[in-house]
């Protein structure tokens, strides 16, 4: 999984991340705008933390990585990684997701 930037991502012109989930394949959340389990989205402040959490797509605010966390708590990412970083480290909450099948 390769590592993409996004320089200008920008909440206030309703900019989305868009997740496939044949690529995403553990979000079981609906299509559409947002989580629909919301406990498949989390924010932390580190890259360990990210790792171990049991949401299946973790962003860092302090760093602007958003990984995808294939394997939940267990130790490391599994097939995941980091795929995403933003520049800018706007404070993404799951409205900036479009999540499709």
């Amino acid at each position: 999984m390769g590592i993409d930037t996004i320089t200008d991502f920008n909440i206030s012109q309703t900019d989305q991340i868009v997740l496939d989930k044949n690529t995403f394949n553990t979000i079981i959340s609906n299509a559409g705008t947002g989580f629909s389990v919301s406990s498949e989205f989390a924010t932390v402040t580190n890259d360990t933390v990210a790792a171990t959490s049991a949401a299946d797509l973790v962003y860092n605010t302090t760093t602007g990585g958003l990984f995808y966390n294939q394997n939940g708590t267990a130790s490391g990412w599994g097939t995941g990684g980091q795929f995403l970083t933003l520049t800018n480290k706007p404070a993404l909450t799951a409205n900036q997701f479009l999540i499709q099948d």
